[in-house]
């Protein structure tokens, strides 16, 4: 009879296991917690076109990526000098490549919104440009995790509707200050270095492409700088650190 009731005990544990692991699995399973939209920015804010940090800091931006081919080479040279820097992306080519995207989040850099289509701005009204910049934000974020602090408007237009629709996502406009044209067909690396060692100076914030057409040149540009600029006890910081 005690085995008896031991067995039939067995059986019910048995069972109410099952039964509980059944109802579990069933049961609506929490979010993962997004992270909070950023608050509207302030309405009178200005584009930002230098560091506001003390010291020998400069910041090296990244537009139009990520790209297939180039975007990893970018980082390899970028972790071989220890360099942090800010990649304004579209939200076309995060879709494509979302394994660089996550790669650059992992390796320290920032994610900036360079919108989703890279569209002609100019030609949009406030309502279409909001809703191409919370469309690369959502790429962005789901494939990161992480929502991108600084809009930076394609081709560089500042238009009141540019203006209007950053305010209304939340994007402070993150400009430029030293521009070496690097984007440029046939544009050499000698060409882009010279500019920035000529304009260079502590609080700059420096443009490049690692999505384009000129890839190659300023790869090899890059890597003579980044010598030069350490040489010259510059250090790199994103734009959200400055």
């Amino acid at each position: 009879m005690i085995i008896g009731k031991r067995r039939r005990r067995g059986r019910w544990l048995a069972l109410s296991i099952l039964l509980w692991g059944t109802i579990a699995a069933a049961a609506p399973q929490p979010a993962i917690p997004h992270p909070p939209v950023p608050p509207p920015a302030p309405p009178n804010s200005e584009p930002l076109r230098t560091l506001h940090r003390p010291g020998q800091c400069i910041a090296l931006t990244f537009d139009d990526g990520p790209h297939p081919l180039y975007t990893p080479q970018l980082l390899y040279i970028l972790r071989r000098h220890r360099v942090r820097a800010t990649f304004f992306l579209t939200g076309v080519q995060c879709e494509k490549y979302p394994g660089i995207v996550r790669q650059l989040a992992s390796e320290g850099h920032e994610l900036g919104n360079h919108g989703y289509l890279h569209a002609q701005l100019s030609r949009m009204s406030a309502g279409e440009i909001a809703r191409d910049i919370r469309q690369a934000d959502e790429v962005i974020v789901r494939i990161a995790g992480v929502w991108p602090r600084y809009f930076r408007p394609a081709g560089g237009v500042l238009t009141p509707a540019v203006l209007d629709a950053a305010r209304q996502t939340g994007h402070p406009i993150a400009m430029w200050s030293i521009d070496p044209r690097d984007w440029i067909v046939g544009r050499d690396a000698t060409s882009i270095t010279a500019v920035v060692k000529d304009t260079v100076a502590p609080g700059r914030i420096v443009l490049f492409h690692d999505g384009g057409a000129n890839q190659p040149r300023m790869l090899e540009a890059l890597d003579t700088l980044l010598d030069f600029l350490e040489h010259q006890g510059y250090r790199f910081v994103t734009l959200s650190e400055a």
